[in-house]
């Protein structure tokens, strides 16, 4: 499934590998350096912060892909959290 919402932060920590990027209000757990490189490809030096993006979330709830929203012409729905954030991680 692909979402859409509005990124609001990130925190991580990239010699532990793990971090979360805040869409809607809601974190959503992903790889600290990979999504800080995938932003940047993103949106460049213009930062990420309230910005639009559709992104999708593999298996277990982890970041998977991201695009600025306005590049994508699929459908996609707004984020309202996932299963995992159920579970006290954040």
């Amino acid at each position: 499934m692909v979402y859409k919402g509005t990124v609001e932060g990130f925190e991580g920590i990239t010699s532990s590998g793990i971090g979360y990027l805040t869409v809607n209000g809601l974190p959503i757990i992903c790889e600290a350096s990979s999504t800080i490189r995938a932003l940047g490809d993103v949106f460049g030096d213009d930062g990420f912060e309230n910005r639009d993006i559709v992104f999708s979330l593999d298996d277990l709830g982890v970041l998977a892909t991201i695009s600025p929203e306005e590049d994508y012409q699929g459908d996609a729905v707004d984020y309202e959290g996932d299963d995992i954030t159920g579970f006290g991680i954040f």
